[in-house]
This record gives C-alpha cells, structure tokens and sequence, in this order.
C-alpha cells in the first residue's frame, strides 16, 4: 500500500509515494501498476522525510548543462 504524495514525468509518468510496505518513500512507474484500489482511509503527508528524499535523488542524478534564451520584451514582465 502506497500514501501518494506527487506525480512527475521523465520518460514516463512516475507516482512518488511513501510505501508502507518498505517505510520509505519511492517512485513507482504508473504504466507498471496492475491493481488500483481507492481506500476510504486518510492519511497525513510525511513532509519530515521529502527534504531527505529530493536530496537524495538529485544527487543520484547526472548533472546536465541548461541554456535559456530570452528575448528582452519577454522578460519584462517577469521583472514588473
């Protein structure tokens, strides 16, 4: 059973969700899951353990240069 906390896409759509079977939060493949059940149970978002997670992922990823472009009229009114 999994507390779903956020949906992301890289490649594919992900579920990032706190899995009480390992006490962890973990990504899980949407494409992959085979059953779904919708349970009447609520549950409180576990924030204390999403910093630690997010840290760890990004630094378990490849860096990767970005370059954005701007044409000056379009960043007015991002400045106003």
């Amino acid at each position: 059973m999994i507390e779903p906390i956020s949906l992301f896409r890289s490649r594919h759509w992900h579920v990032v969700a706190y899995c009480r079977l390992r006490q962890t939060i973990r990504h899980f493949r949407l494409d992959r899951i085979q059953d779904l059940k919708v349970r009447p149970e609520v549950f409180v978002v576990r924030p204390d353990r999403l910093p630690q997670h997010w840290a760890a992922e990004t630094a378990r990823r490849p860096r990767e240069r970005v370059v954005l472009r701007f044409q000056p009229a379009a960043m007015l009114p991002a400045l106003a």
